[in-house]
């Protein structure tokens, strides 16, 4: 076995299979290769942002309708209450004071 052959057989045993040898072979990324990754980053980090922005606008909607109900739901009870202490209108006029 000649020695191109065993240091190819070290890289191929030493290295994953999803690498090729023509990744090995590089010494580092290109321009164009960083500036894919950065605008492939760019389209990931909008989206996320964008989801993030209307997850928060919608919780905030949410909360609003929350407090007006609660709101609603204590003025009925304050009107049913009054309603109740007010009496039936018939019993008040035979009443005798």
């Amino acid at each position: 076995m000649s020695k191109t052959q065993r240091s190819s057989r070290r890289i191929t045993n030493s290295v994953p299979l999803c690498l090729s040898a023509s990744v090995l072979n590089k010494r580092g990324l290109t321009l164009i290769e960083v500036m894919i990754v950065v605008a492939i980053l760019a389209v990931i980090s909008s989206t996320l942002f964008s989801v993030f922005q209307s997850s928060l606008f919608s919780q905030r909607k949410g909360t609003n309708k929350a407090i007006i109900y609660s709101e609603a739901r204590a003025a009925l009870d304050m009107m049913s209450r009054e309603i109740e202490k007010a009496g039936d209108p018939v019993l008040v006029e035979k009443a005798v004071f």
